[in-house]
Parts: C-alpha cells; structure tokens; sequence
C-alpha cells in the first residue's frame, strides 16, 4: 500500500529543514511581537508594577483597619455616653425620691 497522499510528491530532508526554518522564524517573530505587547503593560518594568501594587494592597488593609479602629472607639464611646446617661437619671431619680437637691435638681 502507498502511504503518500494522492497528488503529493514526497517531501526532501531539505525542504523539511527550509520549511522548519521558515515557521521557526515566523514564530520567533510573532513570540517577540508578543512580548513587545505584554511589556507595553508594565512601561515603568515588572518590578515597579508589583511594587505599586504592593503599595495598594498596604493602603487598602490601613483603610481597613483605620475604619475597624474607628467603629470600635465609637461603639466604646457610645456605651459609655449612655452608661453617663443612665447614671444622671438614676442619680437625680434617687435626690427626687430622698429629697436631696443635686445641681440644681431635686428639692
């Protein structure tokens, strides 16, 4: 049985090696074309592009805990504004029940 393909001829160890060389040179071509692209990302180089990022992802946890400090000292201050509430009312509901003028409350 013939292994060519109707209406091929038989391809030379030559024109083998001319045509590997021909796609090794256009992929080396494409290969550089696409590295040219990537590296058109980063116009400042690879390592100030990580170093920027680097610097948000800093920013963004000091935001954060920024914000979560911020909610504790709220809620902290919140509870104690109303504990000195609580603690006036009670204080001037006991001078209104013994009769004993606080601050200028009571009797």
């Amino acid at each position: 049985m013939n292994s060519k393909h109707p209406g091929q001829e038989p391809v030379t160890h030559d024109q083998l090696s001319e045509k590997l060389e021909v796609m090794k040179s256009d992929f080396g071509r494409w290969l550089k074309a696409e590295v040219d692209r990537l590296n058109h990302a980063f116009p400042d180089g690879v390592d100030a592009h990580r170093s920027a990022h680097e610097a948000m992802i800093k920013a963004a946890n000091a935001q954060e805990e920024f914000w979560r400090d911020l909610k504790g000292e709220i809620a902290r201050k919140s509870i104690l504004g109303i504990a000195q509430i609580l603690l006036v009312l009670l204080a001037v509901g006991l001078s209104a029940k013994l009769g004993i003028s606080i601050a200028g409350f009571g009797k």
